[in-house]
């Protein structure tokens, strides 16, 4: 992509070698630049950039980005391969809706022109596959794949998932730690939406959020929560139920996934904050 240099009184070439300068630059033209780079990519709630004259840093700071459905524009003049290679490995492992894009900017007479020298690989939405082992497993299956179609059409990155075949998915809530879990529940038609901390959340942690019971149901007013406190186990929670009056209908299915993203946002947003 080519971008005039006529905002500045430096020439293509004096930018490209002053720091200051092609910082500026780049946060002149990131928001064009990077709408065009991620054409054709499934949504992401954020965007960030990072202006570089060389690639340099540890790209294990970009790690912490996944599944939080983020993309990162890296911005340079000069690339290191090695670099290169490690955030491509680490798109590799990222979600949809995540991932690093790495632009190089370059010459081309007297303008700057940016060229993708890496970007994530598009994950298709995973296709409807029939799932032979049994019904519930197929429809489990189906449900997530549709709750996936969702998030992408919301640009809802941070709540993505993968679909499987299986009852529950997990999803980040950005505080260490902890995390959510939403569930199908076949036989008993419910869906739910739990707060737990790595699968067990510990009695200390438990009793720290008790403390703030009213507080967090005054702010999640209009979700009922049920505290479950497990005596004996390791495994305390906060969940909601959503009942679901017909199982096998796929349009009533959008309303229940539509209510789980709504408060899950609404349980990241909140209950870490008590921690």
């Amino acid at each position: 992509m080519t971008e005039n240099t006529e905002t500045t009184t430096l020439t293509a070439e004096q930018i490209l070698k002053s720091k200051q300068a092609f910082n500026d630059y780049v946060e002149l033209h990131h928001e064009k630049v990077s709408a065009e780079a991620a054409k054709g990519y499934p949504p992401a709630y954020i965007h960030l950039n990072l202006s570089q004259l060389t690639q340099a840093g540890s790209v294990e700071i970009f790690s912490g980005f996944a599944h939080t459905g983020q993309y990162i524009f890296w911005y340079v003049v000069n690339e290191k391969e090695e670099i290169l290679k490690s955030l491509a490995f680490l798109n590799s492992q990222f979600k949809k809706g995540t991932g690093i894009f790495v632009l190089k900017a370059v010459l081309n007479g007297d303008k700057i022109e940016f060229n993708t020298i890496l970007a994530p690989e598009i994950k298709q939405a995973a296709k409807r596959e029939v799932n032979r082992e049994t019904p519930t497993k197929q429809l489990q299956k189906e449900f997530w794949q549709l709750y996936s179609e969702i998030c992408d059409e919301g640009g809802l990155g941070d709540l993505q998932i993968e679909p499987a075949a299986q009852h529950y998915q997990y999803i980040p809530t950005g505080k260490g730690g902890s995390q959510l879990l939403v569930t199908l529940n076949v036989q008993n038609s419910l869906a739910t939406v739990e707060f737990m901390n790595n699968n067990d959340l510990d009695k200390v942690a438990f009793n720290k959020l008790l403390e703030s019971k009213t507080k967090i149901e005054n702010n999640l007013k209009g979700i009922e929560l049920e505290w479950c406190e497990l005596q004996g186990k390791k495994s305390s929670k906060i969940k909601t139920m959503i009942e679901i009056k017909d199982i096998n209908d796929r349009e009533e299915w959008k309303t229940v996934i539509k209510t789980q993203l709504a408060v899950a946002e609404k349980f990241r947003a909140i209950i870490p904050k008590y921690l």
